[in-house]
């Protein structure tokens, strides 16, 4: 029987914008480094993503030891620090949690972003004093922490999974519209990442968290920011839980907050839903 094991890692250093795909990646408290550290507001102070502004799949961003770099055809190119000192801080919300402290990017960041979304906007990351707890009604323990995901730290996703949706499509689609942190390869069926509550990766436990439901983002193409009815539509014939979400993929979290992981890791079930 074939071993699961990492086909690829990938984060997204700004929610719904473009990702960077590594060889190996370090876990911080918050999940990976650097994965989903900033965030974008619009002048009322609210999160923004690929719903509102498709054009952010398309912003290309990059890491080095100093800058995160971004890159947006047409507009051109800007470095924000990975460390630097904490000016304006504010305060937001994603999906309803309490209030999150946030440190503000600067006016060129915020020009930036203002001429591919065509709107006022900030950049914002992390501060120092943020702290946002993952709902532990989802997790075998407590005290995990996320950065700006949607929910939980990681989402994995196999390409079994992957497979069975694109052989249901019309046209198949990419893996990166569900914006996946870690993609399993040698997953023996579909779905069955689902069914996954603990598992081991290169001496890294992870706990499972929750299905992942989907929304329209998934319908928009990645590298052109065109957007269709799939696959969200063959995904409610036949991934719909009991409240009507669009389920695909799982979102996990690492039980200790340090570690890395590689591609080519292999993966050891622990337990299973039905263990």
């Amino acid at each position: 029987m074939s071993i699961p094991t990492i086909q690829s890692l990938h984060i997204y250093p700004i929610k719904s914008c473009g990702s960077i795909s590594l060889s190996e990646v370090k876990l911080d408290e918050y999940g990976f480094e650097n994965d989903r550290r900033w965030l974008l507001l619009d002048d009322t102070g609210t999160f923004l993503t690929q719903r509102e502004c498709p054009s952010l799949a398309r912003v290309l961003p990059s890491i080095d030891q100093e800058f995160l770099k971004l890159e947006y055809s047409g507009v051109g190119n800007i470095g924000i620090p990975l460390q630097s000192e904490e000016t304006t801080i504010t305060t937001t919300s994603v999906f309803n949690s309490p209030p999150l402290d946030v440190s503000d990017e600067g006016d060129a960041a915020s020009e930036f972003f203002g001429a591919v979304i065509g709107k006022k906007c900030r950049l914002v990351r992390r501060a120092d004093t943020y702290r946002r707890d993952v709902s532990s009604g989802h997790l075998v323990n407590e005290g995990h922490q996320v950065n700006f995901s949607d929910s939980h730290p990681l989402l994995l996703l196999s390409t079994a999974s992957l497979s069975d949706l694109n052989s249901q499509l019309v046209t198949p689609i990419l893996g990166d519209r569900f914006r996946a942190n870690i993609i399993l390869t040698n997953v023996q069926s579909a779905f069955e990442e689902d069914t996954w509550r603990e598992i081991v990766i290169n001496e890294n436990t992870l706990l499972f968290g929750k299905k992942c439901s989907r929304c329209t983002v998934t319908t928009i193409n990645q590298q052109t920011s065109e957007s269709s009815k799939e696959p969200l539509t063959t995904l409610s014939t036949f991934r719909r839980d009991g409240k009507g979400n669009v389920m695909f993929g799982s979102y996990f979290a690492h039980k200790v907050k340090s570690g890395v992981l590689h591609t080519g890791d292999s993966i050891h079930v622990v337990n299973h839903e039905d263990n």
